[in-house]
């Protein structure tokens, strides 16, 4: 299962699901543990070596500064934070 030996650079092509635009990546896959996760296997698991926005480009397509755009409060001109600790508390 998801051991990475073999990761080698790959171009990945993506229609978002967010956008519809095409998005590419290069990611270091291993094809072995991307055939598990086709096959069924939770993404985590299969590719515990990439980023969640790694995964996540690879589930939806939809990249981090998508994420960052849909998630922007109307009026925000910056980028969506994190929840974090609340200055001052």
């Amino acid at each position: 299962m998801a051991n990475g030996k073999n990761r080698e650079p790959r171009k990945v092509k993506k229609i978002s699901g967010y956008s519809n635009k095409e998005h590419e990546m290069v990611l270091n896959i291993d094809w072995e543990d991307y055939a598990a996760w086709i096959n069924g296997e939770l993404i985590q698991r299969a590719m515990p070596y990439l980023t969640p926005d790694e995964r996540e480009f690879l589930m939806t397509g939809i990249t981090h500064g998508e994420w960052d755009e849909a998630f922007k409060e109307e009026g925000d001109d910056t980028k969506a934070a994190l929840p974090g600790p609340v200055p001052g508390r």
